[in-house]
């Protein structure tokens, strides 16, 4: 069952009871740090304990049995290890994605008492504004505190009334504080997870109750309900510390205890049996959770984070690793969502690997700090000013008093979570554990702050904390972790030596796909070593041995087989078939070249079996084959057929007849001018003989011709003659005609070339005025036409001349007859009374012959 924690009012100096003072008025003012004779602040008290102790985890933590870490809530995760990094996106998204809020159901119970009713009770309204929907809210602190990991939503309010003989005592059946909550559960029911039943009482004037207090858990986790009480001002309206009060009572319900000051005789400030340690209960003044009675509510410590599940949500966090390391810190700002997803590190978690308890370590800063302006604007400011030095409360054990005053002040903090073993055997152990300050001692001072060279030591002397430097302003300082090296005893493993076949000349490498990892060093590749080679380029057993060795000097071999072998055959390289002339020689060797990638050269090691006759017509096979050292065979084959000796013949023809009309054509055979040379004619078709002598003549014997890789039209072969059809637009100029002969009696075909002069196209041009007569400074017409003898049409210029002068250009010569214009300036009147010459000449393209017109009379008249 959970314990009660209840929150009183009482002087800094004595124990005297001033809840009246408190609730019913102003608050009270320190000055320079100290209070003034009247001032209260608020302290609780321990309830009779009436919980079991977790014997399953006497550390007060929500551990399960297997769990290993700290926290309840396992759905957030730390930084990466280093002051600079950065949280990924994909955390900082589950930072800022609200879908994983927690929501806290809010019963909330407003008791009267009867004939004392409050002169203004609180509304509806201003209930849900106080716990919910205010911007300075109990739901919006624990928000913050959380970074949107729970809300707090009200369900419900109720009224209730108690009889005017209830006096709430912390204690005492019918008037205790346990009445009120009997009377609420009475009229609602228990709360389940994730509900809270919030009493609250006003301050009628003769009750003596603590100012607060709540249920608590054993282990802390963010789904936690429980049951609340504080109270109102004596005029039913909140008071200037009731929200100071149901937040830490509500973190009470999350299973966190206070947060205290530690004095320790032997000086090292850390809570521990038989060091005759003394504790104030809530000697944090920088911790909800602690001391709050100024006003405003201070921030939860990163322990108390890390208790609820939320440190790496709401700081950027590492946690230390062994040796020595060194980490610069940034102060922590009451606003948690201005610490993560920053390039700045808040907390640094420091696990004792004797004790297995954590240490975390935090900056705290003026400018970043709760009581900083801007930061709390309800109701009134903080009062207590900063640093501030005191005499510590007396404990509730034993041990009584401080033997030296305490120094609250801004810089380093180090802190760790309670447990049940190291509380001196006081009231405090149990469920009741909370965070604690580690303080530094020097004898004569307590300080709950770390300065530069000031170093702490864990009892176990495992784990070294020391502050190298601190910024003035106190928002940045290094601090020097120190951790042992684990004792490491157990050998590396070595993964992938294993045995394996290759092939010889492929590539190898002896480190590809070997890995080695230790237990404590982790990933060691880089450290393996192998002795012994593979020579690829001779098969044989090679052995490899590995060797790795970790931090700790511990060594693990590994032996690998590596077999080469050669089973790719020589490449053989045999000649294409081919033709023997009958009567011809053939040599079987020729052209033959054998290579093995082991062997070398086996050109000399090939063998050739098969008989031909050249002098019988017909078709052979010749087989060679080579054989390397490893016994690999390559066998390939040649066809050669013996044939009656092949010529390709272009009969030298001449060309039949004149040319035809202008403008006509017809085929011709092209025009033998010398030996191997050729003509034809721009424009006119002609064709090239072609006469197959020998082997080729019969067996499906076929005829291709190409010019400058164009194929050409050929026949089909007929009685050993073809025809090759010569281009009518195959420009003028020469080029050479590549003859191929194939047939089914041949192994390869057979080739000539033949040259070919494709002379320019003759053209003749004619003009005819459009008058025989005309007159000086006035234009005329005349038609004009150019042909050419084939089937092309002439491209080029023509120009029209009276006389020397030209008078008129066409530039693009057409199909036909074409009217051309003489502009006026260009008939001069000099010509009048004369007869002029017109004649027209034609300059053409490079496929034709230039032409001249007969000329014509025209006679000039004025």
């Amino acid at each position: 069952m959970a314990a009660h924690v209840r929150r009183n009012v009482a002087a800094f100096a004595s124990c005297t009871l001033l809840f009246g003072t408190l609730a019913l008025g102003a608050p009270a003012q320190a000055s320079e740090g100290q209070p003034s004779s009247n001032a209260a602040a608020v302290k609780e008290t321990s309830a009779a304990q009436s919980v079991d102790p977790d014997e399953a985890d006497p550390d007060g933590n929500a551990l399960s049995d297997d769990s290993g870490v700290y926290w309840a809530n396992k759905d957030y995760v730390e930084v990466p290890n280093s002051k600079t990094a950065k949280m990924s996106k994909k955390d900082l998204k589950k930072v800022q994605d609200t879908s994983d809020t927690i929501t806290h159901k809010l019963r909330v119970v407003y008791f009267t008492k009867q004939g004392s009713e409050p002169s203004n009770p609180a509304t509806d309204a201003q209930l849900k504004e106080f716990f919910e929907t205010g911007s300075q809210s109990v739901s919006q602190y624990w928000q913050d505190q959380t970074n949107g990991a729970i809300k707090l939503v009200v369900q419900d309010i109720t009224r209730l009334t108690m009889p005017s003989t209830y006096s709430c005592l912390n204690s005492g059946g019918d008037n205790s504080i346990d009445n009120l909550w009997s009377k609420a559960f009475s009229a609602l029911g228990n709360p389940g997870d994730r509900e809270h039943i919030m009493v609250v009482w006003p301050a009628i004037s003769g009750t003596k109750c603590t100012y607060g207090l709540a249920g608590m858990p054993s282990n802390a986790s963010l789904n936690n309900g429980g049951k609340v009480f504080a109270q109102f001002g004596s005029d039913g309206q909140e008071a200037n510390l009731s929200r100071n009060a149901f937040s830490h009572e509500f973190g009470h319900n999350l299973g966190l205890g206070h947060s205290h000051g530690v004095y320790c005789k032997d000086g090292n400030g850390e809570l521990d049996d038989n060091h005759e340690c003394t504790y104030d209960e809530y000697g944090d003044f920088f911790d909800t959770m602690g001391r709050n009675d100024e006003g405003g509510i201070p921030q939860i410590s990163t322990s108390a984070k890390d208790k609820l599940g939320v440190l790496g949500r709401t700081v950027t966090t590492v946690t230390a690793t062994s040796g020595v390391r060194q980490y610069t810190l940034e102060s922590l700002d009451y606003k948690p969502n201005k610490n993560v997803g920053d390039a700045g590190l808040e907390s640094v978690k420091v696990v004792d690997p004797t004790t297995s308890r954590p240490y975390y370590i935090e900056l705290r800063a003026a400018s970043t700090d709760w009581r900083a302006p801007g930061y709390w604007s309800w109701k009134n400011s903080p009062g207590m000013a900063i640093p501030n030095t005191r005499v510590g409360m007396s404990d509730n054990g034993p041990r009584a008093g401080w033997p030296a005053a305490m120094t609250s002040d801004y810089g380093v903090r180090i802190l760790r979570i309670g447990t049940s073993s190291s509380q001196g055997n006081n009231p405090l152990g149990s469920g009741r554990l909370g965070q604690n300050t580690i303080t530094m001692e020097n004898g004569t001072t307590v300080r709950n702050v770390w300065l530069p060279g000031e170093e702490f030591v864990t009892r176990s002397g495992q784990v070294k904390i020391k502050v190298i430097s601190v910024s003035a302003d106190k928002t940045s300082a290094t601090v020097q972790v120190t951790l042992p090296q684990p004792t490491d005893k157990t050998a590396p493993a070595i993964y992938g030596a294993d045995d394996g076949t290759i092939e010889a000349y492929s590539s190898f490498d002896s480190m590809a796909g070997l890995t080695a990892r230790d237990d404590v060093d982790g990933d060691i590749t880089e450290k393996m070593r192998v002795w012994g080679s593979v020579r690829v380029t001779v098969p044989g057993t090679y052995v490899l041995n590995y060797v790795v060795s970790d931090a700790a000097g511990n060594a693990a071999t590994a032996e690998r087989i590596i077999k080469v072998v050669d089973t790719t055959k020589a490449t053989l390289q045999v000649p294409a078939d081919t033709n023997v002339a009958r009567g011809g020689t053939f040599d079987a060797t020729a052209g033959v070249a054998a290579y093995d990638l082991v062997d070398g050269d086996l050109t000399a090691a090939v063998t050739a079996s098969g008989t031909i006759n050249t002098a019988a017509v017909g078709q052979y096979v010749v087989t060679y084959t080579v054989k390397d050292r490893a016994g690999n065979t390559t066998s390939a084959t040649r066809t050669v057929r013996v044939v009656d000796p092949v010529t390709i013949n272009v009969p030298a023809a001449a060309q039949g007849g004149d040319q035809q009309a202008t403008g006509q054509s017809q085929t011709r055979t092209v025009k033998a001018l010398e030996a191997n040379l050729y003509q034809a004619t721009y424009g006119q078709a002609a064709v090239i003989p072609v006469t197959i002598t020998g082997g080729a003549s019969s067996g499906n014997a076929r005829v291709q011709a190409t010019i400058g890789g164009k194929a050409l039209q050929v026949s089909s072969v007929s009685q050993g003659s073809a025809t090759i059809s010569v281009p009518t637009g195959l420009r003028a100029g020469k080029h050479s005609v590549v003859i191929t002969v194939t047939s089914d009696a041949l192994a390869k075909p057979v080739t000539t070339t033949v040259n070919l002069k494709v002379a320019a196209a003759t053209t003749n041009v004619a003009v005819k005025p459009k008058s025989k007569t005309w007159r000086a400074g006035k234009k005329t017409k005349l038609q004009i036409a150019v042909k050419a003898v084939g089937s092309v049409t002439p491209t080029g210029k023509v120009r029209v001349y009276v006389g020397k002068t030209r008078v008129a250009t066409v530039k693009k010569v057409g199909v036909g007859k074409r009217t051309v214009t003489v502009k006026a300036a260009a008939i001069k009147r000099g010509w009048a009374g004369k007869k002029v010459a017109v004649t027209v000449t034609y300059t053409p393209s490079k496929n034709f012959v230039a032409a001249t017109s007969s000329p014509v009379k025209v006679k000039v008249r004025k």
